[in-house]
């Protein structure tokens, strides 16, 4: 039996281990090969690449209008050809943003949306297409390089910026299906030596606050992967920061952090970010280019202490606004556990004990007033699980939570004119020892703090932990012991975790990028962050 006699459904099979990237190069060559069998049109439209201008009208003719040639030939081509997209890719900088609004309008059924926003795009016209909540997208790509050649100043004029779309998706709902996230704006143009640019290029964002609003949104809770670059901008104080009313945390749910190009003016503002973002959920952080260990004394070791010691301060600061709410409650007279519990949206006495672990995911005790309406967040769409209330105020004490970092990316800054082999080398092996350093000084203050605790939980004082890989996390709850779960004494494993923690993996390569042509990732370790980088967003930025 040759290739060219086997039937649809093993053509089918073999055309689905095909990386997306090849598929459609692939399915034209099987095609081509043998024209006279019957090879599916089908995977053809599952993953599109826009690589030519001439592609977006002669794509939209046929989506929009199916030959009457090949549905008479017996082909799959159909009217249905628009609900098989599942990922749609622009790689040119230039094309009809009118035309690709049009084609975008036929997929009902579109995953991922990968985009290159270059001068002939339009803030308008980013928000025609997500004036609809994108409901069905779950990777989001968006890269602005909306540079020119030469001076025009319509859009500072105009006072017209990108900052729109990042309200857009702030305005989307929890029904969101959004699990990466990616907005990079590309550094500005490399001029040709001994020239000067004469004229400003147009600004992509005006303002950075809209950030703020992005990572708390509610199609963003879900979203796992980010990666947000606006370079020589300062974006972490948009990241790295809770609501001070309500426990909420930027993208939540976090793992992957990518950082790079922005601006990090000293290596305390990565404190916060460390352990706000993901909620101590972040496990890899890029930051090539932000300027951050750029040949200072001791930076690489400051840097190594500070991902450890990142969760010192939030439970800290925890720890104070609980005793400072238990002494309120207590000098207001409101230790009786029946009038608390009036006070709740649900009596925490009528509702069933649920299985498994006991703690303090969700108190019965709130900051609201009496009178105010509940947080619909807490009442409504999650309900509270059950949760432990003391009788009478008590010390309470919470463990920081241990780093959990496994990679972290920083492009090597080295002096100019120091970039052979040899010396690069070098540069890396005294980094990671001071880093390693660094680390272990940081993990021994650490272990001191959780000494203590253990001490004091011995001697009566309840000591609790973040819920960090629990599923007691609601967001925009104020309630206190939100996301808290006691330590009982049977859980003496809690307290061995720094025994076998490892620093996370070290990179200094920086990304690869997009003008890489080999397949070897030389000078990349296993479990580098640029390794995981390009595997999600299928790029080497």
């Amino acid at each position: 039996m040759s290739i060219a006699t086997l039937p649809t459904e093993l053509y089918i099979t073999i055309l689905s281990h095909v990386p997306p990237s090849h598929l459609q190069t692939s399915f034209l060559n099987l095609s081509r090969a043998i024209p006279l069998s019957p090879v599916p049109l089908r995977p053809l439209f599952e993953h599109i690449s826009v690589s030519r201008p001439q592609q977006l009208p002669q794509l939209y003719r046929r989506l929009k209008y199916p030959p009457q040639a090949l549905k008479s030939s017996g082909h799959e081509a159909t009217n249905d050809e628009p609900t098989w997209v599942k990922s749609f890719r622009v790689l040119i900088w230039q094309l009809d943003a009118d035309v690709l609004l049009n084609v975008l309008a036929l997929l009902p059924n579109l995953k991922q949306l990968s985009l290159r926003i270059g001068p002939t795009f339009a803030p308008e016209h980013l928000q025609d297409m997500f004036k609809n909540p994108a409901f069905s997208l779950s990777i989001l790509s968006l890269r602005f390089r909306p540079y020119v050649d030469t001076a025009t100043y319509y859009q500072f004029l105009k006072g017209s910026y990108f900052d729109t779309i990042l309200d857009l998706i702030s305005s989307w709902s929890s029904d969101s299906s959004l699990t990466r996230l990616s907005i990079v704006q590309d550094p500005l143009p490399r001029l040709p030596e001994g020239t000067h640019n004469t004229f400003a290029q147009p600004i992509v964002f005006f303002s950075l606050h809209s950030l703020m609003d992005v990572s708390l949104a509610p199609a963003t809770q879900k979203v796992t992967h980010v990666r947000i670059r606006v370079p020589s901008r300062q974006i972490v104080p948009f990241l790295g920061w809770r609501l001070p009313d309500k426990l909420s945390y930027p993208f939540p749910n976090a793992n992957f952090l990518d950082i790079s190009t922005s601006s990090v003016r000293d290596i305390k503002e990565l404190e916060p970010l460390l352990n706000l973002v993901g909620s101590g959920r972040l496990r890899h952080l890029l930051l090539d280019n932000t300027g951050i260990c750029d040949g200072s004394a001791g930076d690489w070791e400051l840097l190594g202490r500070t991902c450890v010691l990142a969760g010192v301060k939030p439970s800290r600061d925890r720890e104070k606004d609980l005793k400072s709410w238990m002494q309120t409650n207590a000098v207001a007279g409101n230790d009786n556990q029946d009038d608390i519990d009036n006070r709740l949206p649900g009596n925490a006495q009528d509702r069933p004990s649920r299985r498994g672990r006991k703690g303090l995911a969700t108190a019965t005790i709130s900051l609201r007033d009496r009178d105010s309406a509940p947080s619909p967040i807490a009442s409504a769409s999650i309900p509270p699980p059950h949760a432990y209330s003391p009788q009478k105020p008590t010390k309470i004490r919470i463990r920081p939570s241990p780093p959990r970092l496994l990679s972290l990316c920083v492009k090597l800054s080295l002096p100019s004119g120091q970039h052979s082999a040899e010396i690069v080398r070098t540069h890396e092996a005294n980094a990671l020892s001071d880093f390693s350093r660094g680390w272990s000084e940081g993990l021994e203050q650490l272990r001191s703090i959780w000494n203590r605790l253990r001490q004091s939980q011995s001697n009566g004082i309840k000591v609790f932990l973040f819920d960090i890989d629990g599923q007691n996390a609601v967001q925009g709850t104020n309630d206190l012991f939100h996301g808290l779960v006691e330590m009982s004494g049977s859980n003496n494993e809690l307290w061995d975790e720094l025994d076998t923690l490892e620093p996370p993996v070290l990179c200094f390569s920086g990304p690869r990028g997009e003008d890489y042509s080999g397949n070897e990732w030389s000078g990349h370790p296993d479990g580098c962050g640029h390794r995981i980088s390009e595997d999600i967003w299928n790029d080497s930025l």
